[in-house]
């Protein structure tokens, strides 16, 4: 807790921290890098604790405001940068293999993954066919998105139409996740049956 670690002395405090074991070289920077931040802390003594999100304008905590603060602007409203795809795990600094768990073929990018996989594709067909459309399926998944609204007499059928695609992506990243990650793999028709039961539940 706080107080075990901060002493208070005529209005004035000090950080008091002590570990367990001597710090390695490596844990120096980081160790300083605390203090540092420490010490920046504004503490009103006297004062009860309360939490305040310094991304928020009114302070309070919310998934936008904490999406706004690691992704900075950006036109897209999904989160790209947050799926661990192995482009973006690359960009971290991890290496693993280059491949799709959806078509075990070409690298996973986003763009690859969400739109033209082969293990993939073929559900945007699926939802396109039953709309009665013939779509050209843009390069990038953002672009997608932007192309994605129309207009329908009914209300009902316009919801459902905005959340084909976030469904699409969340029914194939869990997939994607239970191939890399249980080494089990769903049919056509259980992905098919899995995707509608998503969408109207």
């Amino acid at each position: 807790m706080v107080n075990d670690v901060l002493a208070i002395h005529n209005g004035n405090y000090s950080w008091n921290i002590a570990f367990e074991r001597g710090l390695q070289d490596l844990e120096l920077d980081d160790y300083a890098l605390l203090l540092t931040s420490l010490h920046e802390v504004h503490i009103k003594v006297g004062e009860d604790d309360r939490s305040k999100w310094k991304s928020g304008r009114d302070g309070i905590y919310s998934v936008c405001t904490y999406l706004r603060s690691i992704l900075g602007s950006t036109e897209s409203s999904f989160p790209w940068k947050m799926t661990l795809t192995v482009d973006n795990l690359h960009r971290k600094g991890f290496y693993v293999t280059e491949w799709c768990y959806m078509c075990k073929r070409d690298g996973e990018t986003n763009d690859h993954l969400f739109l033209h996989c082969e293990g993939v594709r073929w559900l945007w067909n699926t939802i396109l066919t039953s709309q009665h459309m013939d779509w050209v399926m843009p390069r990038r998944m953002e672009d997608v998105l932007r192309a994605w609204s129309r207009k329908f007499r009914d209300k009902d059928s316009g919801l459902v139409w905005n959340l084909f695609p976030g469904c699409i992506v969340w029914c194939v990243w869990r997939e994607r996740n239970i191939r890399c990650f249980e080494d089990q793999a769903k049919t056509t028709e259980q992905i098919r049956e899995w995707f509608y039961m998503t969408l109207y539940t």
